[in-house]
C-alpha cells in the first residue's frame, strides 16, 4: 500500500514515545506526522491580515499585519495541549502588481515561526492572501458597506498574471522555509473562492461552464505544487478545494501524483448551528433544518458521522485512503450546547485517523478580541462577557482540552542537533574541552552555547559564528565545576532552530 511504510514509522514512533521518549534525531520525516493513519494533530488556527486605515489606531495593532501575537500567546497555546498551529496570515508578496516581496510580511511570517518553535509547536503556513487576493475576499457581502468597495481584490481569478505571481511566491516560500524545524506543511491558499465570484455553488454546474479555466482551482493548484517541488523535495503540501474548502466539493478535488500531499477540508456543518448570531438559540443536539432544504433534520452525533460518510470516506476510498485533515473547525462560543458538539464533531474526525485544527486562537489582544470573538473559545459563553478576557474553565475550552490531551508527539520530540560525544573530566587551565555534534543537512550553520546552570542564564560561551561544515568546537572554560552546552542550527530562515538536548560535563581543578 501507497502509505504502510509511513505508518510504520509514525507508529513506531509512537509505540516509543508511549514507553519514555524517542530519541533524539537530527531530522524528521514530517510527512509520516500526517500518514499516521491516526489522528497525530490536533492545534489551532491563528488569524492575521493586512491593516488598513478603515481599521483605525487599535484594532489589529496599529502596524502592518495584524492582531499582533506575543511569545506568551504561543506559549499559551502549547500549555493548553495543541502541538500544532495554523498559521492563517498574508502570503509574502503584495497584493496589487507589480507583485513583488512584501519583506514586513516575511519578518513577520520568520516571527511567528519562531515563536511557534519556541512554544513547541508544529506549525503550517497558510496563505490567506497574495497576488491579486485581498483578505476582504472572506468578508465579500461587506463591500462598499462597512469597507471601502475597492479594498475588495479577486484578480487572482480573473488575470494570468496574478496566478504567475501566486506561483513565483509559493516558489520563494519553499526555498525560504523547506529546512525550517517546525514547518510541516504549506497550505497553499485558504477557502478558494471563485465559484463566489460568479454566484455558482452547485460543483457540478461550476466545472461544467469553468472547469480548466482561470477560475478553476484545480489548474492552478498543480502548479503551485510543481514550482514547490523545484526547490523543496519533502514539505507536506496540503491541498484544499474549491468552494471554500467545503466538503461538498472535494469530490471534484485535484488527485495529484506528488507522494506528500494531504487533502483537507473546512468543515462549520451544520453551518446553521456552529456560526449562529448571539440570541439565536439554536441548541444542539436539536431539531432544525440543518442543510438549507426547508425539511427539518435531526441534528446529532449520528448526522454528523453520516455527514463525513458521504463525502470524505468517499473521498479517500475512491483514492487509495491519502491522509487527510480537517483544516478548519469551530463553533460560536455561545451556541447551545457547544461544548458537546465540538465534541461530538472531533471524535467523529478522530474515528477516522483525521487531524484538525480549530477557528480560532486569538491570542490576547484585548481591541481585536472586543470586536471578533465568536469563535474565541478561550471567552465564557455569554455572548455579552464584559470584561474581555480569557474564562479558563468554560465548557467549550474544557471539552477542546480533553481532545487536546491525546496529543504524544511534539515538535520538542525531535531536536535539531544530535550531541555526539561530551567530555566528562578536564584539567580546567589551559586545557581546550570538545564539543562534537551531528551534520544536519541543509545547516548553514551552527551555534554553540556552554553555561554553568541548565537554564543558560550565565552564558560562558556563545559562539554563533560557526561554519556549516563544522562539527565541533573547543572551548576554553574559566574555572572547576559543571557546565551545561547545547546546540543549534541556522537552516533556510534567517532565525535559529531549535536547541538540541542538553548536555553536561565537568571540570576538575588543575
Amino acid at each position: 500500500m501507497k502509505h504502510t511504510v509511513f505508518r510504520l514509522l509514525i507508529g513506531l514512533l509512537l509505540m516509543l514515545l508511549g514507553v519514555g521518549g524517542a530519541a533524539a534525531q537530527s531530522s524528521y520525516d514530517k510527512f509520516a506526522l500526517w500518514d499516521s493513519g491516526q489522528t497525530t494533530l490536533r492545534g489551532a488556527n491563528i488569524f492575521q491580515r493586512f491593516v488598513s486605515p478603515n481599521d483605525g489606531a487599535d484594532f489589529l495593532g496599529g502596524g502592518h499585519i495584524g492582531p499582533p501575537y506575543t511569545q506568551a500567546d504561543f506559549d499559551q497555546l502549547a500549555s493548553l495541549g495543541a502541538n500544532m498551529v495554523v498559521l492563517s496570515t498574508p502570503g509574502l508578496y503584495t497584493i496589487s502588481p507589480p507583485y513583488v516581496l512584501d519583506t514586513q510580511a516575511q519578518a513577520n511570517l520568520d516571527d511567528l515561526l519562531t515563536k511557534a518553535e519556541n512554544a513547541n509547536l508544529f506549525a503550517v503556513i497558510s496563505f490567506r492572501t497574495g497576488p491579486g487576493r485581498s483578505d476582504y475576499t472572506f468578508y465579500r457581502d461587506g463591500a462598499g458597506v462597512w469597507y471601502p468597495a475597492d479594498y475588495l481584490i479577486e484578480t487572482v481569478w480573473t488575470s494570468q498574471a496574478a496566478q504567475d505571481a501566486w506561483v513565483a511566491m509559493w516558489h520563494y516560500t519553499a526555498q525560504r522555509y523547506r529546512t525550517h524545524h517546525a514547518v510541516i506543511g504549506y497550505d497553499l491558499m485558504v477557502e478558494p473562492n471563485a465559484n463566489a465570484l460568479l454566484n455558482e455553488y452547485d460543483p457540478q454546474q461550476f466545472f461544467n461552464q469553468y472547469g480548466g479555466t482561470l477560475y478553476d482551482w484545480n489548474q492552478l493548484e498543480p502548479r503551485l505544487i510543481a514550482t514547490i517541488r523545484q526547490v523543496d523535495t519533502d514539505t507536506p503540501i496540503l491541498l484544499s478545494s474549491n468552494g471554500w474548502n467545503g466538503m461538498l466539493w472535494q469530490a471534484y478535488h485535484y488527485i495529484s501524483a506528488d507522494p506528500r500531499v494531504v487533502y483537507t477540508v473546512h468543515n462549520y456543518d451544520p453551518f446553521v448551528y456552529s456560526n449562529q448570531d448571539s440570541g439565536a438559540n439554536i441548541t444542539y443536539p436539536g431539531t432544525f433544518d440543518g442543510n438549507y432544504d426547508n425539511v427539518p433534520d435531526t441534528i446529532n452525533k449520528a448526522w454528523l458521522e453520516a455527514n463525513y460518510v458521504n463525502t470524505v470516506d468517499v473521498f479517500r476510498a475512491a483514492h487509495n485512503n491519502p491522509p487527510m485533515a480537517v483544516l478548519e473547525l469551530g463553533v460560536a462560543r455561545f451556541a447551545p450546547g457547544a461544548a458537546t458538539y465540538i465534541s461530538d464533531h472531533i471524535s467523529v474526525v478522530e474515528s477516522r485517523g483525521l487531524h484538525h485544527a480549530l477557528w480560532m486562537y486569538h491570542g490576547g489582544w484585548v481591541p481585536f478580541r472586543t470586536y471578533d470573538n465568536t469563535f474565541d473559545f478561550l471567552m465564557g459563553s455569554d455572548p455579552n462577557q464584559n470584561p474581555i478576557g480569557d474564562v479558563l474553565n468554560n465548557p467549550l475550552l474544557l471539552a477542546i482540552q480533553q481532545k487536546w490531551a491525546q496529543n504524544t508527539v511534539h515538535l520538542a520530540d525531535f531536536p535539531l542537533v544530535n550531541l555526539t560525544q561530551s567530555p566528562r573530566r578536564n584539567a580546567v587551565t589551559g586545557t581546550p574541552v570538545t564539543l562534537t555534534w551531528s551534520h544536519i543537512s541543509g545547516a548553514l550553520g551552527y551555534r554553540v552555547q556552554v553555561a554553568d546552570s541548565a537554564s543558560f542564564t550565565n552564558l560562558i560561551v556563545d559562539d554563533n559564528t560557526l561554519p556549516p561544515d563544522a562539527l565541533s568546537t573547543d572551548v576554553t572554560l574559566p574555572a572547576a565545576g559543571t557546565y551545561y552546552w547545547r546546540v543549534s542550527a541556522r537552516t533556510g530562515s534567517a532565525t535559529w532552530g531549535n536547541w538540541s538536548a542538553v548536555d553536561t560535563f565537568t571540570l576538575l581543578p588543575s
